[in-house]
């Protein structure tokens, strides 16, 4: 007689329910009679399992106890339905009915067959976790797992269900980054693989959200993807026939953390106090409420270090949410489970430091006092609070005490007879010690951070060396997450390297000021290295998906990453499509396993070998010079590195250098600028003091070409408008005596693109150019759009043979069908940019009324194979773009990641006549085996000297390889 599976059941009915189905559904009764002991499945318990799997659980169960009453049915089936009261007093939080109706269940075991045994257990080790007993519920989960497997090798729903109860057993009790991260990808790739075909992922996609949520704020937290889950999980619970309320109020506390991680307290204390209240009424899940005052005092400790405005209303609420806990505990007589009100306070002392040193002192050494070896978490409470006194003893300058508390922190991860034999951090960096910990990164480079004060405070240069020594060692370890939010930007990726290598930088500067003085310890050579190691370092900490697109394996996960992020966008918060919004989820787990795919494939590209400044030297020509700007949140560096010589240093305070940037910029970038403008040059000659004068001793006399990787606020300046000098007897624009008149500047985005475009060079042989332009009617006759797009075809025509794409032939699909047939792409058409986002940066192939259309984004472009060409951009805007620590995602980028060798783009919305004259004489004077950047600062020069104009006409058109 077959067997009533409750989980197959349960799912079926879950997904015809929820999902729909084309075909008419089946009554309750008859799906029960398909799949129970159908001849003693009488009509009280085809209601009570109608009930049941209606979630009206205080209903079914009074069915079901009433139906056991019954002598007459088979021992089979009374454990069918004993079984189903099991999970059904489970859904009920009524713990006083489960356990004993699974002793029952246990004395009856030897009729189980081992598939039944693992649903037991299963039900048993949910119960467990509810029940606070951690490590029981980890054996019953486990052993149902294995049964589970055994049955299902290539994967199961069962399978998939006990994997997301493992890993809600490892956030809630594990709390070690590593383990929460595996465990959370098992059960989500379980989950995904249950059934691939399906277009939607059961009713627990819901759950496998909240862990992904959770994944995202543990393991790489990144806040924007985080929320994004927890919003899915809202909808998901808003929207089935069931409400699922502590799974709700739980993923109300995680948004809540992500929302003040976001800096918005305000709306964080909000939405944690309404998960908090949805446990309250439930009069449940002690635990929970445990984590949900947590999550309160901890943003209302963030709030108090916010700023003064802010610091009393946080001090109110965290001692006002404290004394609530107390009281919570005390009605309920429990005692701290997940919570622990020392490891709080000393956390809410830390905001203090400035004010309440020994608070913070007593709070963090009493907690120390308190927490046990046997505590599930107890190496995360134990790190967390040496990191306190770590950051106290740093505040107070005592560097040693510091020292030995960030060891004991490195410890804490490590088995105890090899700690044991780490006595100071010469023994840490041992290469046999160097894997222990689970991120070694964070703590070498947090040791480095301290060495770098104490050196600062008693000038032992031996202190600088060693703390240079750690920040190599950390970088060789560097720990890098492939993750991503919204708008495609790894801000906490981004944040930590900034935090780390502006300290490694540091170091690095101050070793290279002294090495004349200390060559024995400090080593000129080996620091420079090490500078340019940080600098391309602190870019490369943040991995984009376009740095990628060299390697044609990860083609197709990029392509599928942004098909399937673009999908994930659409979400409303007016979307009531179930089968809508679950696709959407599916698109987010879709989105997290290409994500891990494109890791594995990309981690030894992304971990590029950084090159000696030796091997730069020698790979430069006589003529060119590497100028490379790095640009933190209090300084900026440059590094020139010539053939003969090399610079390291600052170049100013970054307030006054943003401060004549701002000034330059919106000098050379105004079209209404037609004056002679003195005061306005005289700022700009300030930005040339500070940026360029310092390293002209690495520059070849006269025309130098200046190969410039900016940074930050640098890359949208026009350096060739820089005026290298000026007196007051200049009164007109032409007279002005600009860089561009003594050296050749060349852009590169960075470092990694110019080294892999840097020796590709249109072939001698005859060229073949394309010309894309609009084009209107001017009476019958179709004539070109744009002013000057006729005198620019004409030109380029007299250089390379053309073919002209105009009418219904200028378009994007064209574009991509036909470019690699040509070595040079000219297009003289519309371009916008939008700063604030990666992948808005287009170029428009048709316009009709004023309207643009027909548009072609950067990410379509730089997924292209353009190897060896040239990209003539006459259009506006298309140097600019969305600028971070690698530099500036323009339309120009795109085209060099594609493998273009060179491009000629526009920083502003150019005036067309004037660079339709550059363009035409630089075609005119171009010879076949020229470098394309000098002739086009040649027509930029001879632009000048023909006309009274100000920079504006011809700075913005710049050079890029």
């Amino acid at each position: 007689m077959r067997r009533l599976h409750f989980f197959g059941l349960w799912v079926l009915v879950g997904i015809l329910s929820i999902y729909g189905c084309r075909e008419k559904i089946p009554s309750w009764s008859n799906l029960i009679k398909d799949h129970a002991h159908t001849s003693e499945l009488n009509a009280s318990f085809q209601e009570a399992f109608s009930l049941r799997y209606k979630r009206d659980y205080p209903a079914a169960a009074r069915a079901f106890e009433t139906g056991l009453k019954d002598n007459t049915i088979g021992q089979s089936t009374q454990i069918d339905v004993l079984n189903q009261l099991g999970f059904i007093y489970l859904e009920m939080s009524d713990t006083t009915a489960a356990i004993p109706l699974l002793d029952k269940l246990a004395k009856l075991e030897s009729d189980f067959n081992s598939f039944q045994r693992a649903d037991y257990w299963y039900n048993l080790g949910v119960l467990n976790l509810q029940r606070i007993k951690p490590d029981e519920a980890k054996k019953n989960l486990e052993d149902a797992l294995r049964m589970y497997e055994a049955k299902y090798p290539r994967g199961h729903l069962r399978i998939a269900l006990t994997n997301t109860k493992l890993a809600l057993h490892q956030v809630d009790f594990g709390l070690k980054a590593p383990e929460v991260n595996n465990s959370i990808r098992t059960a989500f790739s379980s989950f995904y693989f249950a059934n691939d075909q399906d277009s939607t992922l059961f009713p627990y996609a819901e759950e496998v959200n909240y862990l992904m949520a959770q994944y995202y704020r543990m393991v790489p937290r990144d806040y924007g993807a985080g929320l994004n889950h927890c919003q899915l999980v809202e909808k998901l619970i808003a929207r089935a026939p069931w409400k699922d309320t502590a799974l709700l109020a739980r993923s109300l506390g995680v948004k809540g953390l992500f929302l003040k991680k976001k800096g918005r307290y305000h709306e964080a204390d909000s939405t944690i106090k309404k998960g908090l209240q949805l446990l309250q009424k439930q009069g449940k899940n002690s635990i929970f409420i445990q984590e949900m005052y947590r999550f309160l005092m901890a943003n209302a400790a963030g709030r108090a270090n916010v700023d003064t405005e802010t610091k009393a209303q946080g001090e109110k609420l965290y001692f006002f949410y404290l004394t609530e806990f107390r009281a919570h505990q005390k009605s309920t007589n429990q005692s701290e489970i997940y919570i622990q009100t020392d490891e709080l306070y000393a956390y809410y002392c830390f905001y203090r430091l400035d004010e309440k040193k020994q608070d913070c002192l007593e709070a963090t050494e009493l907690f120390l006092k308190k927490i046990k070896r046997d505590m599930p978490i107890y190496r995360y409470y134990n790190e967390e609070a040496y990191n306190f006194l770590t950051s106290l003893e740093i505040k107070n300058k005592n560097y040693d005490k510091a020292l030995t508390h960030q060891l004991t922190s490195f410890k804490t991860e490590i088995d105890a007879v090899k700690a044991g034999k780490i006595n100071n951090w010469s023994d840490a960096i041992k290469p046999a010690n160097a894997n222990l910990r689970v991120n070694p990164f964070f703590a070498f480079s947090g040791a480095g951070k301290i060495y770098l004060a104490k050196f600062n405070k008693e000038n032992k240069v031996e202190d600088l060396a060693f703390a240079l020594k750690l920040f190599e060692i950390a970088d060789d370890m560097m720990s890098l997450g492939l993750t991503m939010n919204e708008e495609g930007v790894l801000s906490y990726h981004q944040e930590m390297g900034d935090d780390i290598y502006t300290v490694a930088l540091e170091a690095a500067h101050l070793a290279y000021t002294l090495s004349d003085r200390h060559p024995d310890v400090l080593v000129k050579e080996k620091i420079l290295d090490l500078a340019f190691r940080f600098i391309e370092r602190q870019k490369s900490y943040i991995l984009f998906r376009e740095d990628l697109f060299f390697d044609p394996n990860t083609q197709y996960f990029i392509s599928k990453i942004k098909e399937v992020a673009t999908d994930i966008t659409t979400l409303r918060e007016d979307s009531t499509n179930m089968n809508s919004i679950l696709s959407l989820v599916k698109a987010n787990f879709e989105y997290d396993r290409l994500l891990n795919k494109l890791f594995k494939r990309s981690i030894e590209n992304f971990k590029q070998k950084i090159p000696k400044v030796t091997e730069i030297r020698s790979r430069l020509k006589k003529d060119e010079v590497l100028v490379q700007y790095k640009v933190f949140k209090d300084q900026v560096y440059v590094l020139s590195i010539g053939k003969k010589q090399v610079y390291f240093d600052t170049v100013g305070h970054i307030a006054k250098l943003q401060k004549y940037v701002a000034q330059f910029e919106k000098l050379v970038s105004s079209e209404n600028q037609h004056q002679f403008n003195y005061a306005g040059l005289d700022s700009a000659r300030v930005v040339y003091d500070l940026l360029i004068k310092p390293i002209e001793k690495t520059f070849p006399s006269k025309n130098a070409v200046l190969i410039v990787i900016p940074d930050r606020f640098l890359t949208d300046l026009p350096f060739d408008a820089l005026p290298i000098q000026l007196d007051t007897t200049v009164k007109d624009w032409r007279n002005v005596k600009y860089l561009l008149l003594k050296h050749y500047v060349v852009y590169a985005p960075s470092w990694k693109i110019w080294q892999q475009n840097r020796y590709a060079r249109v072939s001698s042989s005859a060229y073949r150019a394309a010309f894309f332009s609009y084009t209107t009617k001017e009476g019958q006759i179709p004539a070109l759009a744009l002013e000057g797009a006729k005198a620019e075809k004409d030109a380029l025509a007299d250089f390379a043979q053309v073919k002209v794409f105009k009418n219904g032939t200028c378009t994007a699909a064209k574009f991509r069908q036909c470019a690699y047939r040509f070595k040079i792409l000219h297009f003289c058409l519309h371009g916008e940019s939008n700063p604030l986002k990666l992948d808005a940066n287009q170029i428009f192939f048709q316009i009709n009324n004023d309207q643009k259309i027909d548009p072609l984004s950067g990410s379509q472009i730089s997924n292209l194979d353009l190897r060896g060409k040239w990209a003539i951009i006459s259009a506006c805007e298309t140097g600019i773009g969305q600028t971070n620590s690698e530099g500036t995602y323009s339309l120009s980028r795109a085209f060099l990641q594609a493998g273009c060798a060179f491009t000629i783009s526009s920083l502003w919305e150019i005036n067309d006549k004037s660079t339709t004259d550059i363009l035409v004489n630089f075609y005119k004077q171009l010879e076949p085996n020229d470098c394309p950047w000098i002739e086009l600062a040649k027509a930029k020069r001879q632009f000048v000297e023909m006309h009274n104009y100000p920079p504006y006409n011809w700075s913005g058109l710049i050079p890029t390889i």
